[in-house]
């Protein structure tokens, strides 16, 4: 648990969906990533160290709608990315989780009362 302004919250496991506009060249490509990710590991992402990046992405990755030529489902792992992404694809998705992981939850309606009167 960590605190936040003297009170506990539970950090969120929440996962997040990566999709593609219809004119992107990964169009049709859903990535399903977990959102919880150290600050180093994006910033490493965003620094444009795509090596660096990979790894911490796959490891990340819960399901992706890949397929080999054939259809067959493509198992997640470092392998299989090097294996089905040029430089470019490898470059927009990586860029895409480290913007989707960024992104701040909007509040919650309203102001919580302290509880005094």
């Amino acid at each position: 648990m960590a605190k936040q302004n003297g009170f506990k919250f539970k950090k969120s496991e929440d996962v997040v969906r990566i999709k593609f506009a219809e004119d992107h060249a990964l169009y049709g490509m859903e990535v399903h990533v977990e959102k919880r990710v150290p600050i180093g590991v994006v910033l490493g992402a965003t620094a444009g160290d795509l090596s660096r990046a990979i790894n911490p992405l796959v490891k990340r990755i819960t399901w992706w709608n890949l397929q080999d030529e054939d259809g067959e489902p493509v198992p997640v792992s470092r392998e299989a990315f090097e294996e089905q992404f040029d430089v470019a694809s490898a470059t927009a998705l990586v860029g895409a989780w480290a913007t989707a992981v960024m992104e701040v939850s909007a509040p919650l309606e309203g102001q919580s009362s302290d509880g005094s009167s």
